[in-house]
């Protein structure tokens, strides 16, 4: 699914405030015909009318929602301009948020994962253009806790938690219930039976510095975020 479209004079209409649904549509990225759905389920949006090797072929309802509500809240920022589902050369943004005199941002929604390639070159593609990279993680994939207070972590979420390979240019958060934002602090676990070497899946929550917050508050949060640009490439 798609929350964009194309009509036939190129410009991009956006599916929850169509007004026009007699047109004819087609997919910005595999330029495929789209179909509009007037959903009363969830939010309103485009399918494809055939199958499509399309990368908004196929999301799921969490990921469309956050998306369109990421969107909707950079929208009221009285500075910069949002874009919908951003083509960056090769790489799409879900969401992209144009600033003035600082780094631009490229918000990715997850809500499934997939090969920790994939999510690497984006990254690296991301901030070798001088982006900030912001991973909001959603969904039961992600954030699993497997004894109290000890999580596992995926090859991203470490990237983007317990690393720093990227000096602040890649930030994340994870999305709960009712749009609760937590941005986690870790520490790593000792292996069982052994208090010299650490465990490379399982990390301890440190609560006393996690923060929580609205994903509303986290957008704004995000939007004025500062990266001394002395710390790239470093």
């Amino acid at each position: 699914m798609s929350l964009t479209a194309l009509i036939e004079t190129g410009e991009r209409v956006y599916a929850p405030d169509l007004y026009n649904t007699k047109q004819t549509f087609s997919c910005p990225f595999c330029k495929n015909k789209l179909l509009f759905v007037n959903s009363t389920l969830r939010i309103k949006h485009f399918r494809h009318s055939i199958k499509a090797n399309c990368p908004y072929g196929n999301e799921t309802k969490e990921h469309e929602a956050t998306k369109n509500y990421v969107f909707e809240e950079l929208k009221k920022i009285p500075f910069g301009k949002a874009y919908l589902e951003y083509t960056f050369d090769q790489f799409i943004a879900d969401v992209y948020f144009c600033r003035p005199n600082s780094f631009d941002i490229a918000f990715e929604i997850q809500a499934t994962n997939y090969s920790y390639q994939k999510y690497i070159d984006k990254i690296s593609h991301y901030i070798k253009e001088g982006l900030l990279v912001v991973y909001i993680f959603i969904g039961e994939n992600f954030y699993k806790e497997v004894k109290a207070n000890i999580f596992s972590l995926k090859e991203i979420e470490k990237l983007t938690f317990i690393k720093n390979d990227y000096k602040g240019q890649l930030q994340g958060c994870y999305l709960s219930a009712n749009n609760a934002v937590t941005l986690p602090a870790f520490t790593a676990k000792f292996a069982k039976g052994n208090s010299q070497l650490y465990c490379t899946t399982r990390f301890i929550m440190q609560y006393k510095q996690a923060r929580t917050m609205t994903l509303k508050d986290y957008v704004a949060y995000i939007a004025t975020f500062y990266i001394d640009s002395f710390l790239m490439f470093i």
